[in-house]
């Protein structure tokens, strides 16, 4: 899958965005996480879940810059 940058929400967040986009991302302070800790989160197939680095890395995930 492709992420764009403008799918990525920096902001850490207490709560997850409203009416995201596929394979949206943000950043959560913990409050939704499986683990309580802040991280990353996606949105896929209707739902938030969270991810890590391995996530990003062992799958077909490709942030693209777009063009400057």
């Amino acid at each position: 899958m492709k992420i764009r940058l403008e799918q990525i929400r920096t902001l850490v967040r207490s709560s997850p965005p409203e009416f995201p986009d596929e394979n949206e991302l943000y950043i959560d302070d913990g409050t939704n996480t499986a683990s309580g800790l802040p991280g990353w989160r996606i949105y896929r197939n209707g739902k938030w879940e969270d991810i890590g680095l391995h996530d990003l890395v062992d799958s077909d995930v490709i942030i693209d810059g777009g063009s400057f």
